[in-house]
């Protein structure tokens, strides 16, 4: 990870202990809440700064997303929760539109939401589920001397300790009746997009492609949050995440990890490809779905082109030799699917910019689909609106040198009173279109 010349790395950030109360969302706009595999949630309470893009960037303008360059460095305390302050947002899937010269003009967005929102957190509290801790941290960026850096951290560590206890005193709204959202498709209509995907890949143009559709419905905004902690509660997500920017609201319940950079530049990708629903009332059932899925020569193969692509993607960021496969075919079950997930690892060059990680390696193939280029053409060609936020990622950059990313699948955007949700599949020559429409439909099990 680099850092701005004519720093050393000589700050930390300040930390204090808080009682653990479970879970608790901050109040004020601008609200930023993270989960981190399970074992951690972030929470950032009121970003010093926020980059926001209204719209779509025109290629290799030079996207901004907010890196903490305008600030000294800081050691990484291993000892700490992983994000140690910094920036927290995301990106939407039509940011791809800036980074890539796409043959096909992009749609118009669906509803008013930011293509892609950072902010610049400079005080967080950490949930440790796993020790029962609550960790209030503050850096004193952009202070550049010891006695005003010290100084400022203090003054925003009490504020996120006050603001942190103000939270945790609000009494929990009840959970509210899951949301009712309709498919704006007919099956007719996605399985005929799942058949004009299937003769690009007779044509040899594509290999695979992600073939997505959107679900809406009416949802007042005074119920997010409630439907937020309800939605996790019931449904964990290792990388979920809820973000207020005002007028637009993400609620990700995300299972899977785009990637995560260590402070030592170790890389690592978990790509989700394959998916079965959950028998949840005949256990010897479930269990053969997951057998099915766990040998399903379709799958595999699926799975193991966006692996090809992700080493490809990796290849331009990691050390040659570094980039391995340590895990294939690995099937997960979650509360309402099993998934098929493989793991890459690889060692990032040294002084690598966090834009340039997230360039190179965005968007994720495994919401794409192979060759990545003209599959992200096929699917502008295919589906008949933009995606939004949907396949796009969300996560941090610590102003420590971590960074982590999901992929936004199993993610709500609220705008205008109206929740949208959108799932997809991913296409290959022997998909079943009748299959695939089911296991669109599988996807939104998270909401019940």
């Amino acid at each position: 990870m680099s850092h701005p010349a004519g720093f050393a790395p000589v700050f930390s950030v300040l930390t204090s202990c808080l009682p653990y109360v479970g879970p608790v969302m901050p109040l004020a706009g601008g609200i930023c809440v993270l989960q981190d595999t399970g074992r951690y949630t972030y929470l950032g309470f009121a970003p010093d700064r926020v980059i926001r893009h209204n719209a779509l960037p025109a290629p290799d303008e030079g996207l901004d997303l907010g890196p903490p360059s305008p600030y000294p460095a800081m050691i990484h305390q291993d000892d700490l929760p992983p994000f140690q302050t910094g920036w927290m947002g995301f990106w939407g899937y039509e940011m791809l539109h800036g980074l890539e010269r796409q043959s096909i003009k992009p749609h118009p967005p669906y509803t008013p939401y930011p293509m892609a929102w950072m902010g610049y957190y400079p005080a967080v509290v950490a949930l440790d589920h796993e020790n029962k801790q609550a960790i209030a941290m503050a850096n004193g960026c952009p202070e550049t001397t010891p006695r005003a850096w010290e100084k400022t951290a203090q003054n925003r560590l009490r504020a996120v300790e006050d603001a942190y206890q103000q939270a945790a005193l609000v009494k929990q709204d009840p959970c509210p009746a899951p949301p009712v959202l309709t498919p704006c498709l007919s099956p007719e209509a996605y399985i005929a997009m799942v058949e004009e995907a299937r003769a690009s890949i007779a044509a040899g143009t594509v290999y695979q492609v992600n073939i997505a559709q959107m679900f809406m419905g009416p949802y007042p905004q005074k119920d997010l949050v409630a439907l937020y902690q309800s939605l996790n509660q019931r449904h964990p997500a290792p990388y979920g995440g809820f973000l207020d920017m005002g007028d637009a609201v993400l609620l990700s319940l995300s299972p899977e990890l785009f990637f995560h950079l260590s402070p030592q530049n170790d890389l690592t990708l978990r790509p989700m490809k394959g998916t079965r629903p959950r028998d949840r009332q005949d256990p010897i059932n479930d269990e053969r779905l997951k057998t099915h899925l766990q040998t399903s020569e379709k799958d595999r193969a699926e799975n193991l082109m966006i692996v090809d692509l992700m080493r490809h993607d990796m290849a331009k960021l990691c050390y040659a030799g570094s980039v391995t496969v340590p895990q294939l075919w690995s099937v997960e079950s979650y509360s309402y699917v099993h998934q098929m997930t493989s793991t890459l690892r690889g060692k990032v060059y040294e002084n690598t910019s966090p834009q340039t990680i997230l360039k190179t390696l965005f968007p994720s193939g495994s919401v794409t689909g192979a060759p990545k280029i003209k599959a992200i053409d096929e699917i502008t060609r295919i589906e008949p609106m933009a995606r939004g936020p949907f396949c796009g990622s969300m996560g941090y950059i610590s102003a420590t040198g971590t960074m982590q990313f999901n992929v936004l699948i199993r993610t709500l955007v609220w705008a205008k009173d109206t929740l949208h949700l959108h799932t997809g599949c991913g296409i290959v020559d022997d998909s079943d279109p009748m299959m695939e429409y089911q296991e669109s439909l599988a996807k939104t099990g998270f909401l019940g």
